[in-house]
């Protein structure tokens, strides 16, 4: 059975997951002993790689396809604060909860108050 090993191309060698990862390498040896296998791209810190954490026998959960970005203008919006406050209060007792609140709650604020920018910005730079 081959071992799983990374690199620094742009996709999976072998359909592990569907995630976009440094790469993969696994055989069908490797899969018919561990279906449930599945990786997950870390965080780069200190390299233009990212590592990868391999899971194996337990299911992978779906996580979002793009990472929450905090974006600078809500803090100046004056009813920003309140979004957070009520997200906080009202989600759960473990942090892990209370930040989900705060992200979906925040994605909300944005949606609403400002609109899809890139549509806007598409439609300014039309008319120019």
């Amino acid at each position: 059975m081959e071992a799983l090993s990374h690199g620094s191309g742009s996709k999976v060698i072998f359909s592990l997951s569907r995630k976009k990862l440094d790469r993969a390498l696994g055989d069908i040896d490797w899969r018919v002993e561990l279906p449930d296998t599945c990786l997950e791209n870390l965080s780069r810190i200190h390299s233009d790689h990212s590592p990868l954490l391999v899971h194996c026998g337990e299911r992978c959960v779906g996580r979002p396809s793009r990472p929450f970005h905090f974006i600078a203008a809500w803090a100046d919006h004056p009813d920003y604060q309140k979004v957070v406050k009520y997200a906080w209060t009202s989600g759960g007792e473990d942090i892990t909860t209370k930040l989900g609140s705060v992200r979906v709650d925040s994605i909300a604020f944005n949606t609403y108050v400002f609109g899809d920018i890139y549509r806007i910005k598409r439609r300014v730079e039309a008319r120019i």
